[in-house]
């Protein structure tokens, strides 16, 4: 009897011994019952963190647009996401603020895209199963290097599954297990600056630093385009930056990382010209913060006309730089003098000034409440009310009860003291 039993056991065993990395991690279930309970299961794994109000982002193709859309609502299967637009800069991180404005996108879970869906789960603070899971659903879905990311970066915490997470890599891109095992590379993305890494055989290395190189030629090509002249007067050379010079200095800073061990990204004279055009950058900037400090002096001294001067003229050097824009559209608003309850000014001229900036960062940001709120007050301020009345009525429009209470707050206010 007790032989019986211990054949019995051993019988059971055999299987959970020999399962592979999906089976031994997900209850011994089958591959393509845990893609399916994953798809499924997504709703439910993210009402915790709508609850939460956590950012639940992703890049979303829609025929020849592509939407940058937040998770607003799940009613069943059906997610529901609102586009975002530009609405701001952190006055301290300097990151884009992001608010709804625009069409809403009903999707069911399949229909998600995958690349996005990917980025909602960090690693180290997902289970193993969850993780697991996710990998073999971004297989089913043709996105194998994404899994393979992921799981890489599962290997560094769970090195006894090493061996299994290389069986079950190997068998889905297709590759020859080495007898050492796959190999951890790190990697950097250029575009997001996101640090990652990947399990690779020493040929699908290789394969990976060619296409790199491909991709390291053209990055520095655009960096050039970026830069524009590096020589000439600030703000008066023919070809302006078509980044912020501080965005291009990070990009800069980055390219050796972003393509180490390419071709490009290890050659002496790339090396050379990429040391040249940051030079040029820093020079630039040197020279921005140098004057940032002087109109920031007259500002003190309420010389806001002045102020504003500076800044306009830093801007032509570096016209994507959206912090100068905010601080030459916000001297000169204030070199505006507006009195009699927001209803008269003192210096049009300037609240003119002041308009086309605010104009000019509406077009980057559609949904910056606080210059809508500008620019109506600008209009009250010259008399013209029906203008006035159109910009606080939109931020009315637009504006969350409780997320943007202090914008629409000072709209209802400015309405009511229109005279």
């Amino acid at each position: 009897m007790i032989r019986l039993i211990s054949l019995i056991t051993l019988c059971v065993a055999a299987p959970l011994l020999q399962a592979g990395l999906v089976e031994s991690q997900c209850g011994g279930k089958a591959e393509d019952a845990v893609v399916k309970d994953f798809e499924n299961g997504l709703p439910k794994m993210l009402e915790p963190r709508l609850a939460d109000k956590s950012a639940i982002r992703l890049l979303l193709p829609v025929k020849k647009e592509t939407y940058y859309c937040e998770l607003s609502g799940i009613d069943g299967d059906t997610l529901t996401f609102s586009t975002l637009r530009e609405a701001g800069v952190d006055s301290v991180s300097g990151k884009t603020l992001w608010g709804a404005m625009g069409p809403k996108h009903k999707l069911k879970p399949g229909e998600l895209p995958p690349a996005g869906v990917a980025q909602w789960f960090d690693v180290p603070r997902c289970k193993p199963d969850i993780v697991v899971s996710l990998a073999a659903w971004l297989v089913s879905k043709k996105q194998p290097m994404i899994a393979n990311a992921k799981l890489a970066e599962f290997s560094r915490t769970n090195t006894a599954l090493k061996s299994e997470i290389d069986d079950w890599l190997c068998a889905k891109h297709g590759w020859t297990k080495p007898a050492s095992g796959l190999a951890l590379t790190e990697t950097h993305d250029f575009e997001s600056a996101l640090d990652g890494v990947l399990l690779l055989t020493p040929e699908a290395a290789a394969a990976r630093l060619t296409e790199l190189d491909k991709t390291a030629k053209h990055a520095l090509k655009d960096l050039y385009t970026a830069r524009g002249d590096g020589k000439g007067n600030f703000g008066t050379r023919k070809k302006t930056p078509t980044l912020p010079l501080e965005t291009l200095r990070s990009r800069l800073s980055r390219y050796e990382k972003a393509f180490k061990g390419t071709t490009m990204g290890e050659a002496a004279r790339i090396k050379m010209e990429i040391t040249a055009l940051t030079e040029t950058v820093d020079a630039d900037l040197k020279l921005i913060t140098e004057n940032k400090l002087r109109a920031e002096r007259l500002e003190m001294d309420e010389k806001f006309k002045e102020a504003g001067e500076i800044y306009e003229a830093l801007l032509r050097g570096d016209p994507e730089n959206m912090n100068l824009l905010m601080l030459a559209a916000t001297a000169f608003y204030k070199g505006g003098g507006l009195k009699d309850s927001g209803n008269n000014c003192e210096h049009p001229d300037n609240l003119k000034k002041a308009q086309g900036f605010y104009e000019a960062m509406l077009r980057r940001m559609p949904r910056m409440l606080s210059a809508m709120n500008y620019l109506g007050s600008i209009h009250q301020g010259l008399g013209a009310k029906d203008k006035a009345k159109g910009y606080f009525n939109e931020v009315l429009k637009l504006g969350d009860p409780e997320k943007d209470k202090a914008n629409r707050d000072y709209a209802t206010k400015c309405i009511a003291n229109m005279k």
